[in-house]
């Protein structure tokens, strides 16, 4: 009965781990064109409404809305459903 509770556990984190492989391979491709494409609105947006912003306020800018990319999302809840599983 245990061999076969183990079997079971370790076939669902193997599924759990590939998952979040499949996720995490997507979120580096696609993060830095994320990243690309919300730093030319930034400045596109910036020069509309005539406000001077740096470099650096734009990457700031670009981080705090990296922060709630969908991918991220994607990737943190791969991750907890993974440590779930690893709970048992």
């Amino acid at each position: 009965m245990i061999f076969l509770f183990a079997i079971t556990y370790f076939d669902e984190l193997a599924e759990a781990f590939q998952d979040l492989s499949g996720v995490a391979s997507n979120v580096v491709e696609s993060e830095e064109k994320l990243s690309k494409q919300l730093k030319q609105r930034e400045e596109i947006l910036a020069e509309i409404d005539g406000i001077e912003m740096s470099e650096e306020d734009i990457d700031n800018t670009v981080s705090m809305l990296m922060t709630s990319s969908p991918n991220r999302i994607k990737l943190n809840t791969q991750l907890d459903k993974l440590y779930v599983k690893m709970r048992g």
